[in-house]
């Protein structure tokens, strides 16, 4: 592939790479998808991918609530907290709904609690297969399959939803 750009646009995308390249985001990014270095896929991985998902209903901004929220360490809604709960929705409502600019909780509550059953019954070998085929290298018609796979396997999931999943794999959060 060959891109011809001016060197006015060059000298764009230089001050722009030059502005940005020591944010957090961008340097994971060049990391997993220049470099190729990727985490082993888990549940836990896929777990909070799937949750920051469903959190995200619009293009996030760096210092939004829902970013401030997936990015809290220890993180708030994770696998092994959901399963230590007797009641998932219950739990995510509370979590949620004590963060200061997230809404839609209780239906958030729904999809997650209906998705952690789900999974927790059996869905994980199929869940973590998708995954997995976005784990390595891969092309776009790979992520066109998973995206459909991704929405017929959990609920509140969409295009919208099951895209940046299969975009990004595990590692969309």
């Amino acid at each position: 592939m060959t891109l011809d750009i001016s060197l006015k646009e060059a000298a764009v995308i230089r001050e722009f790479y030059e502005k940005w390249k020591v944010s957090p985001l961008v340097q994971v990014r060049i990391s997993r998808n220049l470099e190729g270095r990727r985490e082993p896929v888990t549940e836990a991985l896929g777990w909070d991918a799937m949750v920051s998902c469903l959190l995200n209903t619009t293009a996030i901004r760096p210092q939004s609530p829902i970013t401030r929220f997936i990015r809290t360490k220890p993180i708030l809604l994770s696998l092994a907290a959901a399963r230590s709960q007797t009641n998932v929705d219950r739990w995510v409502v509370a979590t949620v709904s004590a963060s200061p600019g997230l809404r839609r909780y209780n239906e958030l509550a729904c999809h997650i609690g209906s998705n952690f059953v789900r999974l927790e019954e059996g869905r994980w070998p199929e869940f973590m297969s998708t995954l997995r085929t976005l784990e390595r290298a891969h092309e776009k018609i790979d992520e066109r399959r998973a995206a459909p796979a991704i929405d017929d396997l959990l609920t509140g999931f969409g295009p919208k939803q099951a895209q940046p999943l299969a975009d990004n794999g595990p590692h969309a959060a």
